[in-house]
């Protein structure tokens, strides 16, 4: 629809500023396989990513629940049994965002799009 705002997700504040930081959600239905093998997951990030994306999917959606019936607390629970199931392997920047619930950023991170090297918070 024309002239309809984006949707968008709260991402923090900037410290130095005090702006607060908003991202713009995609309109997505979420990630399929041929998409996690091209970007080279494993089998555990290429499930993390696609609940991730599930679940901003469904938030822009503002159903509250994905296509398949499953609530943003399934999908929460999803997310936090993923990061304890991927252990040490995780590496140490998914770790911080996933702790933090920067989901967009683990999106980032997955998608090789986050270059950063150490969180700043």
């Amino acid at each position: 629809m024309a002239g309809t705002p984006a949707p968008r997700i709260f991402l923090g504040v900037e410290s130095a500023s005090g702006r607060e930081i908003y991202c713009n959600l995609f309109q997505s239905n979420g990630l399929h396989i041929s998409d996690a093998e091209s970007l080279g997951m494993s089998d555990l990030n290429a499930e993390l990513h696609a609940t991730l994306k599930s679940m901003m999917h469904a938030i822009s959606a503002g159903s509250g629940q994905t296509d398949a019936g499953e609530s943003l607390a399934d999908l929460l629970g999803r997310i936090d049994a993923l990061g304890v199931e991927m252990g040490d392997a995780c590496p140490p920047m998914l770790q911080h965002y996933l702790s933090k619930r920067s989901y967009v950023k683990a999106i980032a991170f997955l998608e090789g799009r986050d270059e950063t090297t150490q969180a700043n918070c």
